[in-house]
């Protein structure tokens, strides 16, 4: 259930990026990208399993948020990035973080610091 690595849409999204200009990336590959990252999208915040991860309370919440916001951002939903970043996101770095700058929900698991690290580079 812990995957300490970016989130593959992100690293895919940076990849479409960089061939963007290139012939062997049509236009047609661009929009069929971007319909599948919005369809995506949709199953990631109204699926069963994607609520189920959207509501984690750790790290895997965390990377979920970012994961819908790059989606929305790529598929061209830019209110709901905005959404994400500005109301959901902000609400989530509050209750994962005590007083103290602790990571109690990370510190719970048996890898701590590596969810606590990977938390943290997300954030």
């Amino acid at each position: 259930r812990h995957h300490h690595h970016l989130p593959l849409f992100q690293l895919l999204v940076d990849a479409v990026g960089l061939i963007g200009a290139s012939p062997a990336w049509s236009r047609d590959d661009q929009q069929g990208l971007e319909a599948w990252a919005g369809q995506y999208l949709d199953w990631l915040m109204h699926s069963g399993p994607g609520q189920e991860v959207g509501r984690a309370g750790d790290h895997l919440g965390t990377w979920a948020e970012l994961q819908a916001a790059a989606l929305a951002l790529f598929a061209g939903q830019e209110e709901e990035a905005r959404q994400v970043l500005g109301q959901r996101v902000p609400v989530r770095l509050e209750e994962q973080l005590d007083e103290e700058g602790r990571q109690p929900r990370e510190l719970g698991h048996p890898d701590s610091l590596s969810c606590c690290l990977a938390n943290l580079v997300l954030k």
